[in-house]
């Protein structure tokens, strides 16, 4: 519930601003972090509330999968996600389980240059395959939330 989210935002922030105090020197106020952490909280908790209400209003057959649904027996199956960012260039997770759903390997990589938000998908769904290519000798099912790619 909130509070774990806000738990975990403390952390994720005190994290932060004890880096900027150690590899930085910055001094800050810890009022003005936990105010930062509540921010977080809420928008997160906000986000999963109007994600909910997308879910609910979309008809049945747009609806968007909601669960993991296993590759065929003998192969693996590679999540992909990337984001973009305009602080940074964004970021690529990869995830191959096979067919009970164990995981095989993870990823994540930093994208080294911009790119849209279809053309960073495009780039997750590469390093999907050279990860399975480099890991895993079954046949591979790849999967990726964007419908452009």
């Amino acid at each position: 519930g909130r509070d774990q989210t806000l738990f975990c935002s403390l952390l994720q922030q005190l994290w932060r601003s004890r880096n900027l105090l150690v590899f930085e020197g910055k001094d800050l106020i810890i009022e003005e972090e936990i105010e930062k952490a509540r921010k977080v909280c809420d928008e997160f908790l906000n986000s999963q509330v109007l994600e909910k209400e997308i879910r609910q209003s979309m008809s049945p057959t747009n609806q968007i999968k909601s669960f993991w649904e296993g590759p065929p027996t003998d192969s693996v199956k590679i999540n992909v996600d990337a984001v973009t960012g305009q602080q940074s260039n964004g970021g690529v997770g990869i995830v191959a389980r096979d067919e009970e759903g164990q995981i095989l390997a993870t990823a994540v990589w930093t994208i080294p240059f911009h790119l849209q938000a279809h053309q960073a998908e495009a780039y997750s769904i590469d390093l999907g395959l050279s990860l399975a290519r480099d890991c895993c000798s079954m046949k591979v099912v790849i999967e990726s939330d964007c419908l452009d790619v």
